[in-house]
């Protein structure tokens, strides 16, 4: 499986041309048609537009018209639109040297609304728009482990444990002193029937939560029986 953290595709010139005019054509005229995934379009260019996708183009324009379907007033969808406009312009030096969410100028607060909306998807059991935004958010800015935990915890709801449990060990370099990175791939494994990688997940899991006096996440510990 190829890692969730190395979907730093380069947008080609016509793909960012096309999203750019799709948002101008669908999104600003206020019809909020689907970008992607349906299969009874009856807008032709659409249709053209997205059979020269790729399928990781696929997934981080789910993502985006996830987003874009939620947008706030405190992140409305032209401040999104704005920063993905920016992707045509960009090198593949540029991407090589710098995160997506800094070659876009998506400041840390931004991205934290966008974490939040993801984030509320995910409480509200939405896993497959949940799953989209947060891969997204991998995208963006692979430094940071909690969007591919919030990754790995729609996919697991999803019915998707493998994959899921792939998602959660690769929040492990990042997220080492996080007992819940532990305490999620326990729980994972023991949906999957595996009670050794269990055991071993859920003792360092509870060393994290006893070191951190993390009351909540001992509780849950508590909880899974092996």
């Amino acid at each position: 499986m190829k890692s969730l953290m190395d979907y730093q595709f380069i947008p080609t010139e016509s793909f960012c041309e096309s999203l750019k005019q799709h948002f101008r054509d669908e999104y600003q005229s206020q019809e909020k048609k689907p970008l992607i995934g349906k299969e009874d379009y009856t807008n032709k260019k659409t249709n053209e537009f997205c059979q020269t996708l790729t399928e990781a183009h696929r997934q981080i324009l789910a993502g985006l018209e996830a987003f874009i379907n939620r947008t706030t007033k405190d992140f409305p969808t032209d401040a999104l639109f704005k920063h993905f406009s920016k992707i045509a312009a960009l090198t593949p030096e540029e991407c090589e040297a710098q995160t997506i969410k800094q070659l876009l100028e998506i400041s840390d607060a931004d991205y934290v609304k966008l974490y939040n909306l993801a984030a509320v998807e995910l409480n509200n059991k939405n896993f497959t728009d949940a799953s989209h935004m947060f891969l997204l958010l991998c995208w963006l800015n692979p430094n940071v482990y909690t969007p591919l935990l919030g990754l790995g915890l729609a996919e697991a709801q999803l019915g998707n444990r493998t994959k899921a449990q792939e998602i959660y060990e690769q929040c492990i370099p990042l997220g080492k002193e996080d007992p819940y990175v532990y305490l999620y791939l326990a729980e994972n494994c023991h949906k999957l029937g595996d009670k050794s990688k269990c055991k071993g997940f859920l003792d360092e899991a509870k060393m994290l939560a006893t070191k951190k006096n993390d009351k909540v996440c001992l509780e849950l510990i508590g909880k899974i029986n092996i």
